[in-house]
């Protein structure tokens, strides 16, 4: 598992390079890390990464 720290290190990494990123959470992250993570990613500042607003649900 991957905490936010390592995840925008990973990010800032991947800003010099096109393509697409998915991440994928498992049913043991807690909603409010969920929220974290999203929160975060939201309000980073990559020059050249996107992040969608889209979401996907699964069962």
């Amino acid at each position: 598992m991957t905490n936010t720290n390592e995840l925008l290190n990973d990010l800032k990494k991947m800003d010099t390079i096109q393509g697409i990123l998915y991440l994928n959470f498992n049913e043991q992250l807690p909603f409010q890390e969920y929220i974290t993570y999203k929160s975060m990613l939201s309000k980073s500042n990559f020059k050249n990464l996107k992040i969608s607003n889209q979401e996907f649900l699964h069962n």
